[in-house]
């Protein structure tokens, strides 16, 4: 927060006068068209004084260099990523569901579930078989 204490005039109730309407000083700019301006690279270098050395560029023709496009970062193959912890099933051994563990995650999955485009196949007791772009793996248990 700022307080004006004294002003500019001479009334002295310290009032300001409002602005009369005059004429200002209006200077007209040239107008800047692109391509029609050179950088000047002949100043003196400052930190020895020397006038410098470069030449112009201004008309030296640019080399266009082929693109090189960025290297596809591979996804992580997920079969790699999860471990097969065992499995569970019902009272007479029919339905089983694999627990298999996957990104700090334990997921439940039955045979035909499928996880990050990963299927289960089948399910056994120290291994479960699984799917994954058209190859299948093997995944023991640890």
């Amino acid at each position: 927060m700022h307080r004006v204490f004294a002003g500019h005039g001479d009334e002295a109730d310290g009032n300001l006068p409002a602005r009369t309407k005059g004429t200002t000083d209006k200077r007209t700019l040239p107008k800047q068209f692109p391509g029609n301006f050179s950088l000047l690279l002949n100043y003196p270098d400052p930190f020895t004084g020397e006038a410098s050395r470069v030449a112009d560029t201004a008309k030296t023709k640019m080399k266009r260099s082929a693109i090189i496009p960025a290297a596809i970062p591979q996804t992580p193959d997920p079969v790699e990523q999860m471990k097969y912890l065992g499995f569970v099933a019902d009272g007479k051994g029919n339905k089983k569901v694999a627990i298999i563990s996957y990104q700090k995650q334990e997921k439940m999955l039955k045979e035909g579930d499928t996880i990050s485009e990963v299927k289960v196949i089948a399910i056994g007791k120290d291994a479960v078989m699984v799917s994954y772009k058209g190859k299948t793996r093997r995944l023991k248990t640890e």
